[in-house]
């Protein structure tokens, strides 16, 4: 199939596609592939809404929002993500070690993120509840989230990925509980939309970027250090931090399977439980297929 005058469409947030093809030697493809920049989850939407994306890249949480919106897309491929990026984090010399210890203290905390489902499924283990037992404070945006830790507003901090590794780090922070502990899968998944799904050339690039990236992803991994400072260029993040949370764990592709599914559909409903979201009209399965696990992995 000639792909030459397809431009693909990609929205992927933590660009690590766009900082690992080219090194991993996997940059030549025959179609153009157009990286989307978004400011927000709420211009994601917008964004594949409007059909301006073929493909993204989103988390559980993210993906379930975009599922509860009725937006034109489905599931087609999952990334693992180290599960121990989000987690509950107090200040070093904080008395405060375990879960119990959390108990009636202020825990800064973002809605609709990764790290709000491992604090509820850290106090849920331990028999108690999250917004009941601890005194939860909802912030809007990560800067109003480091703003209130480092004055200390909160005795603890639910968070996620570099902007608490940039504590943790350091050394200023450390995990009091992680998501490695708990039931969250977390993964994060590429997801097609329905126009570019349904068009055979464009289908076909989409396939062959997926395979792409995986051989990225692996490249990523062995060669930690150029990857970070590549992606340093490209989301701002300081190379060292991202370096730390590349020594946590592995990223990788992996098939949409039943244990996907049924991760995927947890934060779903968990989400709609919470109120973050409301459900969709149409079956939550709807929205994630397994039919191009042999093609992506064939390439």
């Amino acid at each position: 199939m000639d792909l030459s005058k397809v431009t693909l469409n990609v929205i992927d947030p933590l660009r690590l596609s766009e900082a690992e093809l080219e090194p991993a030697g996997v940059a030549d493809t025959p179609y153009k592939i157009n990286y989307i920049t978004v400011a927000s989850a709420a211009e994601t939407s917008a964004t594949l809404a409007s059909g301006k994306a073929d493909l993204v890249l989103a988390g559980d949480v993210g993906f379930s929002a975009f599922a509860a919106a009725d937006l034109p897309i489905t599931a087609i491929r999952a990334v693992e993500i180290p599960r121990a990026w989000c987690g509950i984090v107090v200040p070093k010399d904080s008395p405060i070690r375990t879960v119990r210890d959390l108990v009636g203290k202020k825990i800064a905390n973002l809605k609709s993120a990764g790290s709000e489902i491992v604090a509820i499924n850290a106090f849920e283990k331990e028999g108690l509840n999250y917004f009941d037992d601890a005194e939860v404070v909802n912030f809007a945006t990560v800067g109003d989230v480091v703003a209130a830790y480092r004055s200390g507003q909160v005795d603890a901090w639910a968070g996620c990925s570099a902007p608490v590794y940039s504590f943790v780090s350091s050394g200023a922070a450390r995990f009091v509980v992680d998501g490695s502990s708990g039931p969250w899968r977390g993964n994060n998944l590429w997801a097609g939309s329905t126009a570019a799904l349904g068009d055979p050339a464009r289908e076909a690039a989409i396939v062959d970027f997926l395979h792409r990236a995986e051989a990225g992803y692996e490249w990523g991994q062995n060669n930690v250090d150029q990857l970070a400072e590549a992606q340093s260029k490209l989301v701002g993040a300081p190379a060292p931090i991202l370096k730390a949370l590349y020594a946590v764990g592995q990223i990788k592709g992996v098939p949409i399977s039943k244990d996907v599914i049924d991760g995927l559909t947890q934060t779903y409903d968990l989400e709609v439980e919470l109120g973050n979201i409301k459900p969709s009209k149409k079956d939550f399965s709807t929205y994630v297929t397994d039919r191009y696990n042999a093609r992506i992995d064939n390439g």
